[in-house]
């Protein structure tokens, strides 16, 4: 998403956060050729398709001001910050965040990055099991939101076990 472009988008979509598909390079920089989701037209997701799909978080989102007003990272993890801060921000204003096909981010994972640091999972997926558990204790969450988050945790539960397994 063009950051002029964003109000007009805005405008037309009736979307209160938008974000553009990335396109992914490999480690020494050059691009190859695939998107994180592989868009052909624009999509729009709420909360629920978030945690569904917690990858959309790797997208660099522009979100309206005002949305972010008393919201802010929590410092306490290590990792998943931008997937807590994005969910909390669709709950409590009902947002969507539509995501348009078109790639003007471009994601490089290193191997000497912190996603990438293995030695960090276990303290990594602690802190998002915290995250979750604080966000589910603070919102009243709707049937397929709490199913989702739900999962999530059970989700988050086996792979740190998976971490205690392969370090054994």
């Amino acid at each position: 998403v063009v950051a002029g472009s964003a109000p007009i988008l805005w405008a037309s979509e009736g979307a209160d956060i938008v974000a553009d598909d990335l396109l992914i390079m490999n480690q020494g920089g050059l691009l190859t050729g695939y998107s994180l989701l592989g868009l052909q037209s624009s999509r729009t997701f709420d909360a629920v398709a978030l945690v569904n799909a917690p990858h959309l978080a790797y997208l660099k989102p522009m979100t309206r001001t005002e949305l972010l007003t008393g919201l802010r990272y929590d410092e306490r993890l290590r990792s998943g910050e931008d997937f807590d801060l994005l969910l909390r921000v669709l709950v409590k204003h009902d947002a969507r965040m539509v995501v348009y096909p078109g790639m003007g981010y471009h994601y490089r994972r290193r191997g000497d990055s912190l996603s990438t640091d293995k030695s960090a999972d276990r303290p990594a997926l602690r802190g998002m099991l915290e995250a979750n558990a604080r966000f589910r204790a603070s919102y009243a969450l709707s049937g397929s939101l709490a199913d989702a988050c739900a999962h999530r945790h059970r989700s988050l539960e086996t792979s740190l076990r998976w971490v205690d397994v392969t370090e054994a």
